[in-house]
C-alpha cells in the first residue's frame, strides 16, 4: 500500500494536503466550540472553517510559485546561512535514539502514530484556560510516574540540596528524561571495550582505550540554574548507576545562550549521550500562556498547545562508531542552521526563505540531489505558520514526495516541547533512514527564529 501511495500522481498529494489543512483547522475549531458550549457567530465560522484554511493554502501556493521562479532564475546559487565554525566531517553518527512523546515511547511507535494520526493532542480535562474551558495538550500518562520524585528526593538530600524544589511540570520532565537516559545507557553499555576495562586493574585501565562518555543534558532555559545543574547531575548519576564507570563519564558544559542542534552535533566527540526533556502540561504554564495570549484557543488560533516529552541520541564519532556492535548507524551530513530575521509568530509571516535556503545548503553539502530524498522528518507543530512554512519548502524543493506518507512532524502529536522537538525529529530521521534505507531530510522550524536542516542516511 505504501508503494502505491508513493507512486500516485502529484494531484493526489495536493488533494491530501488540502484535506489535511482543512481537517486540522476544522478539528481544532470544533473541539474548542464543543468544550466551551458556546454557539459560534457566523463570522467566526467563516473565519476559522473557511478563511483560515484557504489562507494557508494560498500562502503555500504563492510560496511554491515564488520558490520555483527563484530556483529557475538562479539554479546553482547557494544561499547564505549561519556559519557554525565547524567542519562538516566532524559530524558524528547516530548509534541509537530514544523518545518519550505522546505519539509513542519508541521510535517505531512514534513513526506509526504520525503516519496514521493515531495520537493527536486532545482536550485536557485537568487543565483550563482563563475562561474555564479545557485546553488541548500533549499529555503523556507515563509522566505521572512518581518513582522519579521518590528516588531523586533522597539523592538531593545526600548532595546537600534538600531545599531544592521542583514544580509538578519539572518532575514530569525529569521522569521522561530519566527514562530516555536509561534506554540510551543500555546501548552505550554494549561497547566492546567495557568488559575489558572493568576487568582490568586500576593501573591497566588507561591502556584499554574505553572512550569518555559525555552526557549533554538540554534542559529548559526557563528553569533556574541550580535546578538545571541538579537535573544534569541526576542524569549523570543514572548513567553511572547502570554500570558505566565514573572515571570515564563526564558532564558536558551547556553554555549556549540558545539551543542549537548543529552546535551540539559538532561538539560531540567520542561517545555523547544527548538528552532533552521539557513539560508545559501544568497549571503554571497554562496560566502564563493564557495571560500572554500565546495559548491555543478559539480566540488565539495561532497559539501553542502545551506539550511534554523527552528525546535523546547516542552519538559516536568516526573512531567509536565502528566499535559499537549495534544493528546499524545513521550518518549525518550537510548540517547547517540559521536565525530568521523576523519571528515566525509575527502576523502574516509564513516565510519559507530561510528554511528553503538551509535545505538547499544541506543537500549541496551532502552531494545529494533533491530527487533522491525519500522522506522529511521535522519538529513543526500544528500552528498554521509552522505548517505553512514546512509545506512550502516541501512543495517547492521536493515536489516528488507524497507528504501524507513521506513526511513526519513530531509536533503534530505532542504540541510545544522546546528543544525536545528537534532532537526527536533527528532521532526519527535516523530511524527512518535505517528502516527504509533512504535519504532523509531533517528540518527544525518549531522555534520562533531558529531553523536547521541536515541530511540523514544509513552509514
Amino acid at each position: 500500500m505504501e508503494k502505491t501511495l508513493r507512486s500516485a500522481p502529484s494531484w493526489v498529494g495536493n488533494s491530501l494536503l488540502a484535506v489535511a489543512v482543512f481537517a486540522s483547522c476544522w478539528t481544532a475549531s470544533v473541539l474548542y466550540w464543543r468544550s466551551s458550549g458556546a454557539t459560534p457567530s457566523g463570522m467566526a465560522i467563516g473565519q476559522l472553517l473557511l478563511g483560515l484554511p484557504v489562507a494557508i493554502l494560498l500562502a503555500l501556493w504563492l510560496g511554491n510559485n515564488a520558490m520555483r521562479s527563484r530556483k529557475a532564475a538562479a539554479p546553482i546559487a547557494q544561499p547564505a546561512v549561519a556559519d557554525t565554525g565547524a567542519p562538516r566531517a566532524a559530524l558524528p553518527a547516530i548509534a541509537a535514539g530514544a523518545v518519550r512523546l505522546r505519539g509513542g515511547e519508541s521510535l517505531e511507535e512514534l513513526a506509526e502514530s504520525l503516519l496514521s494520526n493515531a495520537a493527536p493532542c486532545e482536550l485536557d480535562i485537568e487543565l483550563t484556560d482563563d475562561a474555564g474551558y479545557p485546553v488541548l495538550s500533549g499529555r503523556i500518562e507515563s509522566a505521572d510516574d512518581p518513582s522519579a520524585r521518590e528516588v531523586m528526593t533522597p539523592w538531593l538530600a545526600l548532595r546537600g540540596m534538600a531545599e531544592l524544589s521542583f514544580s509538578d511540570e519539572q518532575w514530569r520532565a525529569l521522569s521522561l528524561g530519566g527514562a530516555v537516559v536509561a534506554e540510551l545507557t543500555e546501548h552505550a553499555l554494549m561497547h566492546p571495550l567495557l568488559p575489558d576495562y572493568l576487568a582490568a586493574g586500576p593501573s591497566e585501565r588507561a591502556a584499554v582505550g574505553l572512550p569518555l562518555l559525555q552526557l549533554r543534558a538540554v534542559l529548559p532555559a526557563g528553569w533556574p540554574l541550580r535546578q538545571r545543574q541538579a537535573a544534569a547531575d541526576w542524569f549523570l548519576h543514572l548513567v553511572e548507576q547502570q554500570g558505566w564507570p565514573a572515571q570515564r563519564l563526564q558532564l558536558a558544559a551547556s553554555d549556549e545562550a540558545a539551543f542549537s542542534l548543529v552546535n551540539v552535533l559538532v561538539r560531540a566527540t567520542g561517545l555523547t549521550l544527548l538528552v532533552a526533556c521539557d513539560s508545559y502540561v501544568g497549571e503554571d504554564s497554562v496560566r502564563d500562556w493564557s495571560e500572554r495570549r500565546i495559548l491555543f484557543s478559539g480566540r488565539t488560533p495561532r497559539g501553542q498547545v502545551p506539550g511534554e516529552g523527552a528525546a535523546g541520541l547516542l552519538l559516536a564519532d568516526a573512531v567509536q562508531a565502528p566499535l559499537l556492535e549495534l544493528d546499524g548507524m545513521a550518518a549525518l551530513q550537510g548540517a547547517c542552521d540559521g536565525q530568521r530575521p523576523v519571528s515566525a509568530d509575527a502576523p502574516g509571516n509564513i516565510n519559507t526563505e530561510m528554511l528553503s535556503g538551509l535545505s538547499r545548503h544541506a543537500l549541496h553539502d551532502s552531494m545529494t540531489e533533491p530527487a533522491a530524498i525519500t522522506a522529511i522528518c521535522a519538529d513543526a507543530d500544528l500552528r498554521p505558520t509552522r505548517v505553512g512554512e514546512l509545506m512550502g519548502v516541501a512543495s517547492a524543493l521536493l515536489p516528488h514526495l507524497e507528504l501524507a506518507t513521506q513526511m513526519m512532524s513530531v509536533g503534530a502529536c505532542c504540541g510545544t516541547v522546546g528543544a525536545v522537538g528537534p532532537v526527536a525529529a533527528l532521532a526519527l530521521a535516523g530511524h527512518d533512514a535505517l528502516a527504509n534505507g533512504g535519504e532523509v531530510l531533517c528540518l527544525s522550524n518549531s522555534d520562533s527564529h531558529y531553523r536547521c536542516a541536515l541530511l540523514v542516511r544509513r552509514a
